[in-house]
């Protein structure tokens, strides 16, 4: 499995998940392909969980860890809360504003073409005016 799944994979499962999840449980799930027999395998995976996390963190998902009200052990969530955008019940014309200015960032290379891009994704989504700027 190359960077780009496991990242997609790891993103899909905690925020799939209700309960914080172990690194143990990531490890027979998301992690399931890479070898853990010996000491110095269990440490490259963790290696490689946490390179994963701090790459999601930069892309602005934020993995929490939290300990589970059943088990009292430490495990990983995304709240959902700070993922996804909460439902905006947008006029006619504000979408169409919307549009018109993300248009102008989406390929402008200005700092704001990557959030904008974004923000156009979270929306379409939602319908509307936003498909069309896709």
């Amino acid at each position: 499995m190359d960077k780009t799944e496991r990242l997609i994979n790891l993103t899909a499962f905690l925020l799939d998940t209700t309960r914080p999840v172990t690194f143990e449980e990531l490890g027979d799930t998301v992690y399931h392909d890479q070898p853990t027999g010996t000491k110095a395998q269990k440490n490259a995976l963790h290696k490689m969980f946490e390179r994963d996390k701090e790459e999601l963190r930069e892309m602005g998902i934020d993995i929490e860890v939290q300990k589970s009200e059943q088990t009292g052990e430490e495990g990983y969530v995304i709240p959902r809360d700070k993922y996804y955008l909460p439902h905006l019940d947008l006029e006619p014309e504000e979408r169409v504003a919307l549009t018109m200015v993300s248009r102008l960032f989406l390929g402008s290379g200005t700092p704001f073409s990557g959030p904008a891009h974004s923000a156009l994704l979270k929306l379409a989504f939602e319908g509307g005016a936003a498909d069309d700027a896709l």
